[in-house]
């Protein structure tokens, strides 16, 4: 076979759609894990992202929030373990940009930041987005925060947060599952899955699937225990980071909920109005 022929075969089976990928060429799958926001992605931000959309999203609300409290301080205190001040917690919590089942209802005090897993979260992700810094023992907004919280650099804003949260920040970080990327890595994929089937009711483990399928090498850092299986795992696990603590927190998705408030063990969930407002996925 001609070298002009291999390279013709080549191109063509990694620009033909998959089934394991729903749709999917491995070219597009790549860009999707590797290069999810660059130009030659499948998924692109909305041209026009407004103020009102952006009003909609909690964990962007909250970081954006905790970086304007630093900013007002100009150089905010900590506690002696270097965590952020109950007033501080209190006047965040106070804006209802991100509540915590556990709080409201009474489990827990905003008191410390692992009480509230969103402000720990936040905090970390607009620090890895160039936003604030830790100088001295306190915290301070850098050039690049200062610039960002201009009215009208808000939609950048909300980019750096989401590309840092997606990126930088480890999704890992609240929970007591592997230290691997499980959800975190391929995360372009499970938004695409959701923009696919999001518009009806489906049980998260229809998504978990279809990433495991995907990627199948994730299912080897879990195994069998006692009381559960390693698919088990992977599934709770996966479901955990991509769905309660992703895209739920930043209001792209619709999950089940119980009387309570809390999560269904065996919810469904849709995608939510704020996704398209948000994302164009090709």
């Amino acid at each position: 076979m001609k070298r002009s022929d291999i390279e013709a075969t080549i191109l063509l089976r990694n620009n033909t759609p998959l089934d394991i990928f729903y749709g999917l060429t491995p070219n597009e799958m790549d860009h999707l894990m590797y290069d999810t926001f660059e130009e030659r992605s499948p998924i692109q931000f909305h041209p026009d992202i407004s103020d009102a959309t952006l009003d909609k999203i909690p964990f962007f609300r909250l970081a954006e929030a905790f970086v304007k409290v630093v900013q007002r301080e100009k150089r905010m205190k900590l506690t002696p373990s270097g965590a952020l001040q109950r007033k501080v917690l209190l006047e965040l919590y106070s804006h209802g940009f991100a509540t915590e089942w556990y709080i409201e209802n009474d489990y827990f005090k905003v008191w410390q930041e692992h009480h509230w897993p969103q402000i720990g979260s936040a905090r970390v992700t607009a620090n890895m987005a160039g936003l604030v810094k830790l100088s001295k023992g306190k915290i301070v907004i850098t050039a690049q925060g200062t610039m960002l919280l201009k009215a009208e650099n808000r939609v950048e804003l909300f980019k750096a947060i989401f590309r840092s949260y997606c990126l930088e920040f480890n999704w890992g970080f609240n929970d007591y599952y592997i230290n691997y990327p499980v959800g975190q890595f391929g995360f372009g994929y499970s938004m695409y899955l959701m923009d696919r089937f999001g518009d009806k009711l489906l049980p998260s483990e229809f998504y978990s699937s279809a990433y495991l399928k995907a990627i199948p090498d994730l299912i080897d850092h879990f195994a069998d225990e006692v009381y559960t299986s390693a698919e088990s795992q992977f599934h709770d696990c996966y479901s955990l980071r991509t769905f309660e603590r992703f895209l739920d927190w930043f209001g792209l998705v619709q999950i089940e909920k119980n009387p309570d408030g809390r999560t269904k063990p065996d919810s469904k969930l849709m995608r939510s109005a704020l996704f398209d407002q948000i994302f164009v996925i090709d």
